[in-house]
């Protein structure tokens, strides 16, 4: 997706710059209101999926679990997940795995662990652990702590994991991780969730997979997030357990036949709008999507993610606006706990990925960190170099309905006629686009003014 933004300019300006010849028109037809303006040469996708969002609903019927975050070390804390939520209301959140030893043991310290934000529900926590009454202790203690669901890794292939005999090690033993389950949902009422890869090292055919499925399933589990390839625990590093081992979709979509009465949701390799349309096609039968590395590496795509894909309408914040809104968060954060501003500044790192002007950014960023700027000071700095090096990809929104996806295309072609041939006649029709999502774009209550 790439909108632009022409912010707190004239129209008659923003057609100067999009039509070389615009500026020769005569004066009066040049005479237009000072408006915002905006434009997209995003691809609108009115999602035919909207329709089986409902589908997706956890078992706890208050949040549907069709697009997810990965959890992942060093990545998904509560910082990042604050920053997302930002960018999307709907996007269930996880957080890093978290050893189940770990909860115990700082019981009287569970912020660094265990700490989050209201607003970032729903929000999962995931643990690590292989001891039936440690992870259930430890589930209790996130669900009072108000995490909407509990989930046991399954799938990390660290070999700083595989040591504590848990993540991916685990399917070697799927009556242990029964065992665990039943004694988690035995001392828990939020849903409790595994996710799993394919197999492990040579453990990886898929008979050997729903045995595992099947036998885990006794717990009461219904839910389960696959990892669409295996782990080796033996030669691989982490991350080339994340690229080498070869994706499987078919392996989860002959889960979900096989074991009706269940749901599932896939993970592994899935970057784009395209891939997610694809593998949620009602035809699959999967509940959810999970990203990962996508969307660390993109964050912005999220911004369209509730609109696409849960068919509400999305926040719609521009780059600017999370910006300032992260830094009054950050600053919090760091007043309160200390927390210095390289990691309050990491989940920020790629907010403007593919987009002139990064580079700058992140020096920005940088600068803040060498000289212990405070993290307000850091990123209100680091808006005004964007609003020198690109203030259009700085002030774009996404759209928040349908309606102004549709908008917002249609303002695109008829602004590649107007360049080819430009007219007053064309200047006209996009004046007349622009007009239609300004007004889509004002609260409801301003649009019904005058029509009382």
């Amino acid at each position: 997706m790439r909108c632009v933004v022409f912010p707190w300019t004239s129209r008659a300006k923003v057609f100067s710059q999009l039509i070389p010849s615009f500026q020769t028109l005569p004066a009066k037809q040049t005479s237009l209101s000072s408006r915002s303006f905006v434009s997209s040469s995003c691809s609108f996708s009115s999602s035919a999926i909207h329709s089986t969002a409902t589908a997706a609903v956890t078992m706890a019927g208050t949040y549907s679990s069709r697009v997810s975050i990965a959890p992942m070390m060093d990545i998904t804390d509560k910082h990042y997940r604050y920053f997302m939520r930002l960018l999307t209301r709907k996007t269930v959140l996880w957080t890093e795995m978290v050893v189940d030893n770990t909860i115990l043991h700082n019981k009287e310290n569970l912020e660094p662990f265990l700490g989050f934000h209201e607003d970032e529900h729903p929000v999962v926590a995931q643990l690590g652990g292989s001891d039936p009454v440690t992870v259930a202790e430890s589930a209790k203690i996130c669900e009072e702590l108000g995490y909407d669901e509990v989930n046991l890794n399954c799938g990390c292939p660290s070999d700083r994991v595989s040591k504590g005999c848990f993540g991916a090690r685990l399917m070697y033993e799927p009556t242990l991780v029964r065992d665990i389950l039943k004694a988690v949902k035995s001392s828990v009422a939020i849903p409790a969730t595994v996710k799993c890869r394919l197999g492990v090292d040579d453990k990886d055919t898929y008979e050997e997979l729903t045995e595992f499925i099947r036998t885990v399933a006794e717990a009461g589990v219904t839910h389960f997030i696959i990892h669409a390839r295996k782990a080796w625990l033996k030669g691989l590093s982490p991350l080339q357990n994340r690229t080498v081992p070869p994706l499987k979709y078919e392996w989860v979509y002959r889960l979900v036949e096989d074991f009706p009465h269940l749901m599932f949701s896939i993970n592994g390799g899935i970057n784009t709008y395209e891939q997610m349309e694809e593998v949620l096609d009602p035809s699959k039968k999967l509940i959810g999507v999970m990203l990962g590395r996508a969307a660390y590496n993109n964050p912005w795509m999220f911004a369209d993610i509730d609109r696409r894909f849960f068919g509400t309408p999305n926040i719609a914040l521009n780059r600017r606006e999370v910006l300032e809104k992260y830094a009054e968060y950050a600053q919090d954060q760091q007043d309160k706990y200390r927390i210095s501003t390289s990691v309050l500044t990491k989940p920020l790192t790629n907010l403007f990925y593919g987009q002139s002007g990064t580079k700058v950014f992140r020096q920005r960023l940088d600068h803040g960190m060498k000289y212990k700027e405070s993290i307000k000071s850091t990123l209100l700095g680091a808006i005004a170099e964007m609003q020198q090096a690109n203030r259009q990809v700085l002030e774009e929104r996404p759209p928040r309905t349908d309606e102004e996806a549709m908008l917002m295309k249609q303002i695109q072609a008829q602004k590649a006629k107007t360049m080819a041939s430009p007219s007053v006649e064309a200047v006209a029709a996009v004046t007349s686009l622009v007009d239609a999502i300004q007004l889509e774009q004002q609260p409801e209550s301003i649009q019904q003014q005058g029509h009382d």
